[in-house]
């Protein structure tokens, strides 16, 4: 009910993504990130979003976004940079897909 809540519009955002409804669900989700920067959940999310609607780039940038501050929330070590952006794709979001619960 809180317009203002980052959670609300997460929430609201995924239910959307889910329902396959990517330009509504983006909405939400750029509102909650407004709302809070460091909300990890939202920049994964966004990242699996921008490669629903093949814009790799901009997935890259969210996903990377979501692990630097899954490793903060975590306090583990940052992974191995030595890899060019976006080798490790695929590997990543099968393990964030397990870890968020948020399915394929």
């Amino acid at each position: 009910r809180n317009p203002n809540s980052s959670w609300a519009n997460f929430e609201l955002g995924r239910f959307l993504f889910n329902a396959n409804r990517e330009d509504s669900a983006e909405y939400y989700l750029k509102r909650a990130e407004t709302l809070d920067k460091n909300f990890a959940r939202v920049h994964f999310l966004l990242g699996r979003l921008y490669q629903k609607t093949n814009r790799s780039q901009e997935a890259k940038a969210e996903l990377s976004l979501f692990q630097e501050l899954d490793n903060v929330l975590e306090n583990r070590k940052p992974r191995d940079t030595s890899q060019s952006p976006g080798e490790d794709l695929p590997e990543l979001l099968d393990t964030l897909q397990g870890k968020m619960n948020l399915g394929k």
